[in-house]
């Protein structure tokens, strides 16, 4: 003999008794843990894009050394210092200098000193004060982060096209070519992390 369905539902049966039910009981401990899986993923996720951005702001730290050792005639050494320097405090005198020659001799516009300094400001956020934060993130706060990141990997890898061309020119208008200034900087990279 065939049950009929309650309220039209044929999978609800009539000897399934709801009466004594509470609607939502449970949903708050549902709605506030996430599946381990997406937890695993979301730091994943961290991982790559804090890997990215930092590859990208090393590549651009690189690019200043660069710029400080063929513009400045230092060697690659102090050039490194002096570019620690410029990146620990984006709106000290280093910098000014640095932006000062940079923007004296080639083309570059002012949002370019501004974008410059951001992004040297959110590097030394990365580096000083990122890892206490990776310890306690809830998972919104981790999305978060890795919209940072990858807003910081980008900016960086865009910053550093940007200073990389205006050292060709700036090397240009003091008689180096483009090819010579792109050999000596890749030389003078490969002392400065050998170092």
């Amino acid at each position: 003999m065939k049950q009929t369905a309650r309220n039209g539902d044929p999978d609800m049966l009539p000897e399934y008794d709801f009466s004594e039910g509470v609607r939502g009981k449970y949903a708050a401990r549902f709605a506030t843990v996430a599946p381990k899986w997406i937890e695993a993923a979301a730091e994943h996720d961290t991982r790559v894009w804090l890997g990215q951005a930092l590859l990208n702001l090393q590549e651009l730290e690189a690019t200043l050394v660069a710029y400080m050792a063929l513009v400045f005639n230092l060697e690659a050494k102090a050039a490194g210092r002096v570019t620690v320097e410029l990146i620990e405090s984006p709106a000290g005198e280093t910098f000014q200098k640095f932006w000062h020659d940079l923007a004296q001799v080639t083309d570059v516009s002012p949002e370019l000193g501004r974008r410059i300094e951001q992004v040297l400001t959110r590097r030394n956020w990365i580096v000083h004060h990122l890892f206490t934060q990776l310890e306690s993130s809830s998972l919104d706060a981790t999305k978060n982060l890795v919209r940072q990141l990858q807003t910081t990997a980008a900016e960086a890898a865009d910053v550093n096209r940007t200073v990389y061309g205006a050292l060709l020119r700036r090397c240009a208008a003091v008689g180096i070519s483009g090819h010579e200034a792109q050999s000596k900087a890749g030389t003078i990279i490969h002392q400065w992390a050998a170092a």
